[in-house]
């Protein structure tokens, strides 16, 4: 069986890599949203987050908790939480990183030259370096929220993917 696949018959593995996929898509809409569309920090956090939840919702129930019970009362607290989440967790943590990054985003630029041979601007630093790290807290948060509060009627366990042999 190939890595993906063990990886996905796991609940905390398919847990992971929705929120990879999660985390792409925020990130994409936040760069656009503060780059293209000029909105600020913070507002762009906000837009690229509500576009991640409702992607989100979609994949947790569908693919990782495989619930298929009333999802119109899963989704109001799924958004509870995941709301929550995000008020409490993710921009706070955004905020503080962004102010801790403060004057130090030359340093964490020329460490990244460094290493990576590649220029970055303060603003790409602290704007993505802030989500990073809220999105770590996030997801720890997000994943025993979902756990106990959301599917919590679903199977118990973490083999409970079936997989299909080639």
């Amino acid at each position: 069986m190939g890595l993906v696949k063990k990886i996905v018959k796991f609940r905390l593995g398919r847990f992971v890599i929705v929120g990879v996929c999660n985390t792409i898509i925020n990130f994409a809409i936040l760069n656009f949203a503060f780059y293209s569309l000029h909105q600020g920090k913070l507002v762009s956090s906000f837009i690229a987050t509500g576009c991640a939840v409702i992607f989100s919702f979609i994949l947790n129930r569908n693919f990782v908790f495989l619930d298929k019970e009333r999802p119109t009362v899963k989704l109001i607290i799924f958004i509870a939480v995941t709301v929550s989440g995000i008020l409490i967790v993710q921009n706070s943590v955004y905020a503080l990183g962004i102010y801790l990054l403060h004057n130090h985003e030359v340093g964490v630029i020329n460490f990244i030259h460094s290493i990576f041979k590649i220029s970055l601007s303060k603003n790409f630093v602290d704007v993505n370096l802030s989500n990073v790290v809220a999105s770590l807290f996030v997801m720890v948060w997000n994943y025993n929220g979902y756990r106990l509060f959301v599917f919590r009627n679903a199977k118990i366990g973490n083999e409970i993917y079936e997989i299909e042999s080639n």
